[in-house]
Parts: C-alpha cells; structure tokens; sequence
C-alpha cells in the first residue's frame, strides 16, 4: 500500500462502500486503536458482519486481506503519532504563531491526504482527454464558481 494513509482512503470510498462495509468502516473510524489489537473474528463480532464481509472490506481499500489492513492501520496511526497537534481544535484564545501553524499543519495535511489518493493512471488518461478535447467547459455554484473560474483562467 506504499504511504497511503488508510483513513483517507476510508473516507473518500465511503459511500461506494456496501452496509456491511459502512459498518467496519465506521467502526474502524471511532474504535482506531482498538481495532489495531483485534483479530477479524473480533472485529466482525464488534461490527455485527462476516468476516467475509471484513475481508471484503479490506480488499476494496486495494489490500490483499486483513492483515496487510492492519499494517496499514499500524503505518497510518505512526505517522500520525509523529505529527501530534492540535490543529482540529482552533481556540478564541490561540496566539497569532498558534493560529498560523494551526492553519499551515491543517492545509499540509490536506495536501498530503489528498496526494495519497491520487490515482495516477485515471489522472494520465484525464489529461489526455483534456489534451485531445476540443473544448472545455467549467461550471460551479456558490464557492465551486470561484474553482471553476480558476480552472477557466488556467
């Protein structure tokens, strides 16, 4: 799996997940660190689904099975560890150093989440379809205007 992080790759395939994957997935969210000590027996008890539907689960993410799933848990919640902050949590009383590295730690872990999930391939044929099209067209409502607007200008 590389330096994908699993929980971004948990949330962006969310809604293509089945109920049952919904379930481990949701469990996986609010339960991380139990979850790391937990055989699929025992997360499959704790999610009230199969093991098979576990090990469904962990193929969608593009792994081989459970315990290359929970490697990945390990390496994301490590690298994770190594970046402790508190940038979820923006107060009234932060300082103007607290808020600015606050902002920057947030908008770097966007960044890289979002790195992570690119697919390379599907973003090589996008380009080639953009290269060969013979138009373009950009649309966006509300604050996707001002993307689309960007785009256009690019």
């Amino acid at each position: 799996m590389g330096t994908d992080h699993i929980f971004s790759k948990i949330k962006s395939r969310f809604n293509s997940f089945t109920q049952a994957e919904k379930k481990v997935a949701q469990f996986i969210l609010d339960h991380t660190q139990e979850v790391i000590y937990m055989s699929i027996t025992d997360l499959a008890i704790a999610c009230e689904v199969g093991e098979s539907s576990v090990f469904r689960f962990c193929k969608s993410l593009d792994l081989k099975g459970y315990q290359e799933f929970k490697i990945a848990l390990a390496h994301s919640l490590s690298s994770e560890n190594e970046n402790t902050q508190l940038y979820n949590e923006v107060s009234v009383t932060d300082s103007v150093e607290e808020l600015s590295s606050k902002l920057l730690t947030t908008t770097m872990t966007a960044l890289k989440e979002t790195y992570q999930l690119i697919q390379k391939e599907e973003l090589m044929k996008a380009i080639q379809w953009m290269v060969n099209a013979t138009s373009i067209h950009f649309f966006g409502v509300g604050s996707s205007l001002l993307t689309a607007l960007e785009a256009q200008n690019k």
